[in-house]
């Protein structure tokens, strides 16, 4: 569900590269999400395979954990 109710923020990103202005800076408040699974479907329409995307993708659980469960806490 989450890819079909975000179309717009997560084209965003491809659309600004196929413009050709120039780079591009991905980023969200938490850093994933949305930037991440943007960022993992550019990776994979420019042929990088598929394991090492998913590596850097799932590695924001594991560098956010602390973060993440302070959060969590906080809402708990």
């Amino acid at each position: 569900r989450f890819p079909y109710t975000h179309t717009e923020s997560l084209s965003a990103p491809a659309r600004a590269l196929a413009a050709g202005d120039g780079a591009v800076l991905v980023h969200c408040t938490a850093g994933k999400d949305r930037t991440g699974l943007a960022v993992a479907l550019l990776q994979l329409a420019l042929g990088i395979p598929y394991e090492p995307v998913m590596d850097h993708y799932l590695a924001s659980g594991t560098y956010l954990a602390d973060t993440n469960s302070v959060r969590i806490g906080a809402i708990a």
